[in-house]
């Protein structure tokens, strides 16, 4: 349709946006036209794209917040504009690129901890760095221990109750301090009834003076 009615009053935008996109089409389009942000949010965004035509005006910045963003993706660019904040922030962050890019530790304060993919170990792994722990009670594998063990944060009690693995480990917590208390009792049970033993013994000796007493 384009190719039949290039002169037309065509949407740009809505081309880029299309699920149809591929970054063979920029051969027919005119690029100073293009939404290049738009086609970075493409679902059908490659990073071999960038690779097949670096000389166009990709937006790393935007690239940065692609839900298919890898960390080796800063080593195939390392001069472009990346944006540290954006790649902390992204739900494909992994603890790991620290290691490969050490600057992220400086931003470290932008990564979401009510992330999916975040875990508790590395706040254990790494707890001098800057986190920020306004989401702390949401990370979803909490546990009823690991908060006794950090009652300085500030814990929002509603969100613990949303917190299904801190739910769960909160009731298995009960239940195991529940049967160490039946436990007991039995264990204690045992040995104030048995004649066998010093406790069992005296309990039954001084039922016997008691009969004795009347």
């Amino acid at each position: 349709m384009f190719l039949e009615n290039p002169s037309a009053n065509w949407n740009y935008d809505q081309i880029c946006k299309s699920r149809y996109f591929d970054i063979s089409w920029i051969n027919i389009l005119e690029i100073t036209e293009l939404n290049f942000v738009n086609i970075i949010r493409n679902p059908n965004f490659s990073i071999e794209w960038v690779r097949q035509y670096p000389y166009l005006d990709w937006c790393f910045l935007t690239i940065s917040t692609n839900p298919k963003f890898h960390i080796s993706w800063m080593k195939m660019f390392p001069l472009a504009n990346w944006s540290y904040r954006n790649i902390v922030n992204n739900n494909n962050f992994r603890i790991e690129w620290i290691g490969v890019v050490p600057k992220l530790k400086e931003f470290i304060s932008c990564c979401n901890i009510s992330n999916h993919n975040f875990q508790i170990k590395w706040l254990e792994t790494y707890p001098d760095l800057g986190w920020n722990y306004a989401n702390i009670s949401k990370v979803k594998d909490l546990t009823y221990e690991w908060v006794m063990k950090n009652q300085e944060f500030k814990w929002n009690k509603y969100d613990l109750l949303l917190n299904r693995n801190f739910m769960r480990s909160f009731t298995l917590h009960n239940l195991r301090t529940f049967f160490k208390y039946i436990k007991i009792q039995k264990w204690w049970l045992d040995i104030y009834y048995s004649p066998r033993t010093n406790v069992g013994k005296k309990r039954l000796k001084r039922k016997y003076d008691e009969l004795f007493e009347y």
